[in-house]
């Protein structure tokens, strides 16, 4: 599991990846850092992946965080 480290962390949309925010983080001026929820990014499969999942996994990237991050997210709908 990634750790998070930065100030913004950039969350995805429901069919998307961390790479949507590749062309942002090149103009941002703070530290971000996207990452993939479950079922998302390169070759994976959403497959039974529920919303609570996504949302257990951000919940537990929040904790592991070295400091409270601000979360900038995508539409999830």
């Amino acid at each position: 599991m990634a750790r998070v480290r930065g100030e913004l962390l950039l969350l995805h949309g429901a069919s998307l990846g961390a790479w949507i925010w590749n062309g942002v983080k090149s103009r941002l001026t703070v530290p971000a850092q996207a990452v993939d929820l479950p079922g998302r990014g390169d070759g994976e499969n959403p497959g039974r992946v529920t919303l609570r999942d996504c949302v257990d996994h951000l919940v537990t990237l929040l904790h592991a965080a070295d400091a409270p991050p601000i979360v900038v997210a995508h539409s999830f709908s």
